[in-house]
């Protein structure tokens, strides 16, 4: 579980609050999308939520403990996969258990059968498309048996072919795995069909302005986005997000 009480973040004391007594909560086993207008703060609460900054107000308790306390079992996959150019896929899987000092055997083949990538254990991130090198992320975030996985955008900079397949292959991974995922992305279909809820933040200062719920079966297929249903859910979030812009471009004129 990941909860975030009345949480505000500024990057120094003489800057605007990026967000701004922000609340909500992610229930074990949930997927929920964040999506919002560019400055909004989705970053920074995946940062906030990986312990990687501290609040500067409210609180962050995952699965009752502190962020810092509860690090082991969370793990982050960034916008670019960040891979070690001159190690192979093998070797970037396993680094956290390296780090760790973990034992390696035995754990490394369930997650590359997991990733689809069985075979490819000696080639390097150079001879992988994007897509493959996504994966590689994928894996090295889970080889750590995570409660709790947060990405930031891991599938903006593929074209809409492979992002589709790998928004399968995740929803695939992560129904194995029974995860708790908080997933940011400004793709709004993306997050329809990935989420279970999507909550949309309004413009900076960040805060929640709609809390969505995607009730649409699992698992979601090629035929789920070209549903009446999967339609309705996304012009729904599509009216949010636009009136969440609309609202804070009020709000500034008015302190204009």
């Amino acid at each position: 579980m990941v909860r975030f009480e009345a949480i505000s973040w500024k990057p120094s004391s003489g800057e605007p609050a990026i967000i701004n007594n922000l609340s909500m909560e992610v229930p074990d086993g949930q997927f929920c999308c964040v999506v919002g207008p560019s400055g909004a703060g989705k970053t920074s609460l995946l940062r906030l939520a990986a312990g990687l900054v501290a609040p500067t107000s409210g609180r962050m308790l995952i699965n009752g403990s502190q962020p810092e306390d509860a690090r082991p079992t969370v793990s982050y996959v960034f916008q670019q996969p960040v891979l070690f150019p001159w190690r192979t896929v093998l070797e970037n899987v396993q680094l956290p258990l390296e780090i760790r000092g973990e034992d390696i055997k035995g754990r490394i083949d369930e997650y590359l059968d997991l990733v689809r990538l069985r075979g490819t254990e000696s080639k390097f991130p150079r001879e992988l498309s994007g897509g493959m090198q996504s994966r590689v992320a994928i894996a090295r975030a889970l080889i750590t048996d995570p409660k709790i996985l947060l990405m930031d955008e891991p599938f903006a900079d593929l074209d809409e072919i492979n992002r589709e397949h790998l928004n399968v292959e995740l929803q695939r991974i992560w129904m194995a795995k029974q995860l708790t995922m908080l997933f940011v992305t400004h793709d709004l279909a993306e997050a329809v069909f990935l989420a279970d809820r999507i909550v949309v933040l309004s413009a900076k200062p960040g805060r929640v302005f709609a809390d969505i719920a995607v009730p649409l079966a699992r698992p979601r297929t090629d035929d789920t986005i070209d549903s009446p249903a999967f339609e309705s859910v996304l012009r729904e979030v599509r009216h949010a997000l636009r009136a969440a812009t609309k609202a804070s471009q009020t709000e500034e004129q008015a302190l204009s």
